[in-house]
């Protein structure tokens, strides 16, 4: 009995994709997770430059007299939404760290022939100490420029030119820009930094401060997002909770694993150990084999168990049958041998018929253990794949009734059929015992009749022999039996066909029948076995 073929399992190859799958998902969630941080932590970065900007725009704005700075008449272009009362002007990038360019260090800020007017360097001496002490608060690198990109405020760079550079460029047009470049370090850069791409950069952003569809400055800030590893660390509590997740991910592929393959495979290491130990005893079907190719294991140890049992019941009879059957040549040997020695005073004719039936004895029993190992050789040989039609088997037939039985043969031809499980060699040791068999009993003359039953064809052998009694119908197959002992007859003919048919998965039975012996021989064909 097999398993169920209705009970829904997944198969193995499947449950190898779905562990190989779960189990890339983990490198592939850390680094989708590393990047997500890393990503959020500059888009923080980038929040915080633009909240600081626009709130030192609304201070110049409104905290200085700039009416004496130098103008440039602009068109503002946010790039975020209008209300339609144009109250709000919301900026907002979103800058993402895996697509943006990253652009090379800041290029140096040029020297202006022409100094900036004094009330400008005034304006920029006004707003200094402010700058200097939001920077202590913030980190960040902070200049006040005027509307031609000259720095005003106190410090590296005070009254260069910053005109050249993109994001100062792309303000002065009334166009606020964030640009990332890459950041110059003095020292040599962590290696396990090299696994972010976020580590050495530098964001800029250049905001224009614009009234009145007027420029009169430029807010340019600048700041390093904190390096991945470094917030990592900040955050490790909630890294902790994730690094858990992840075991707990691993922990639930192993039992998964277990569950799936490890445990079905030890019940069937465990039952093949009991059967090793005593094949007839039935085992039940492992519980839950989970995949069609264990299930599939299962019932082929079920089948080779259920196999090996019978073939060691049939050896044991086998075994019953040698023992008797050599019983007699040994003892008629053994007699004969006894009297010869033992008496003196027989005559030389009588001392020659002893030494014949001893003779006539040993052959027997040579004939019986040379019919012996041929069984043993067919039983244990290898099952062939070779296939044969048949119209070449009618042709095989014709050749061995030419060549070693006087027999005529009727064999019906509106049939043909390909790919019949069966080889040249195998048929012709059947059809010359089936032969024998036939002019053992008399027989003249064979006929085949011939049928297709959906994937085997059915082939009756009937002759006109003396036939089969309904007696001996149960023995026929039976080792040593046979009606024609005296004329050398081994009774292991049959034996050896049904062997033949029973290793390509055919059958043999024999049918009584008033007039000859008929015999039911039933062989698959096709392309698959």
């Amino acid at each position: 009995m097999t398993h169920s073929t209705r009970t829904f399992r997944l198969q193995l190859r499947t449950v190898v994709l779905l562990i190989m799958m779960m189990t890339l998902l983990l490198p592939i969630g850390g680094i989708m997770f590393f990047r997500l941080y890393e990503n959020e932590i500059v888009r923080q970065t980038e929040r915080e430059l633009v909240a600081q900007a626009a709130f030192i725009s609304s201070f110049l704005l409104n905290a200085t007299d700039h009416s004496q700075l130098e103008k440039r008449s602009v068109s503002p272009k946010w790039p975020g939404l209008k209300d339609p009362n144009g109250r709000f002007q919301p900026l907002e990038f979103h800058t993402d760290i895996t697509k943006e360019y990253i652009r090379g260090p800041r290029p140096e800020p040029q020297q202006r022939d022409i100094p900036p007017k004094p009330e400008a360097l005034l304006f920029g001496d006004y707003v200094s100490d402010f700058l200097e002490t939001a920077k202590k608060t913030t980190l960040a690198g902070m200049k006040v420029l005027d509307a031609n990109g000259i720095q005003l405020n106190r410090g590296a760079g005070h009254g260069q030119s910053f005109a050249h550079i993109h994001e100062v460029a792309q303000a002065q047009n009334g166009i606020p820009e964030i640009v990332l470049r890459a950041r110059e370090y003095d020292s040599p850069f962590p290696r396990l930094s090299s696994l972010s791409r976020g580590s050495g950069i530098r964001m800029f952003l250049a905001y224009p401060v614009i009234k009145d569809q007027k420029l009169f400055g430029i807010v340019y800030l600048s700041r390093t997002p904190k390096r991945p590893f470094k917030q990592l660390y900040i955050d490790r509590y909630q890294l902790l909770v994730f690094l858990l997740s992840i075991v707990g991910c691993a922990v639930l592929i192993g039992l998964f694993i277990s569950f799936m393959l490890t445990q079905p495979l030890k019940k069937l290491a465990h039952k093949a150990a009991d059967y090793a130990q005593n094949p007839q005893q039935h085992q039940a079907h492992i519980a839950r084999p989970m995949t069609h190719e264990i299930a599939n294991v299962d019932d082929a140890l079920d089948s080779m168990a259920q196999k090996l049992a019978a073939r060691m019941a049939a050896l044991d009879r086998f075994a019953g049958y040698v023992s008797h059957e050599l019983k007699n040549p040994i003892a008629a040997i053994k007699g004969s041998l006894e009297l010869i020695t033992d008496d003196d005073d027989m005559s030389v004719e009588q001392r020659h018929k002893f030494v014949n039936n001893a003779f006539e004895s040993a052959s027997h029993l040579e004939q019986i253990l040379s019919r012996l190992v041929e069984l043993t050789r067919l039983e244990n040989e290898h099952h062939s794949h070779a296939k044969i039609s048949l119209s070449r088997l009618r042709e095989l037939t014709g050749e061995i009734v030419k060549e070693s039985a006087p027999l005529q043969l009727t064999w019906p031809d509106e049939l043909d059929i390909e790919d019949i499980h069966i080889s040249e060699p195998a048929w012709h040791h059947i059809i010359h015992n089936l032969f024998s068999n036939s002019v053992k009993h008399q027989a003249q003359h064979v006929v085949f009749s011939i049928k297709q039953q959906s994937s085997t064809i059915v082939l009756t052998y009937h002759d006109d022999g003396t036939g089969i009694s309904h007696g001996n119908l149960d023995k026929v197959f039976q080792p040593f039996f046979t009606l024609h002992k005296s004329s050398g007859g081994t009774g292991l003919g049959l034996t050896f066909v049904k062997t033949l048919l029973e290793q390509r998965e055919a059958t043999i039975e024999p049918v009584f029948s008033d007039s000859g012996a008929q015999f039911v021989i039933t062989i698959p064909f096709g392309r698959n076995e």
